[in-house]
């Protein structure tokens, strides 16, 4: 992710394909990349959400295979 903004509340937002949120994950302005851990979801499709002073920036689908 790239937030361009110096003062940013940041977060990603799961949700699952029904639109359950799952997760909300902060995000920081100074680092680029967020590692999630999917071992405890279920195979599914999930969305991310990535929000920067509650302004949607960008949604990506993952697909989750265990």
């Amino acid at each position: 992710y790239n937030l361009e903004q110096e003062s940013c509340d940041g977060q990603v937002i799961v949700r699952d394909n029904l639109g359950k949120l799952i997760k909300t994950i902060p995000v920081y302005v100074n680092k680029h990349s967020l590692v999630i851990p999917t071992s405890d979801f279920n195979s599914g499709v999930y969305y991310l959400s990535l929000h920067c002073n509650n302004n949607h920036i960008a949604t990506e689908k993952i697909i989750v295979q265990h």
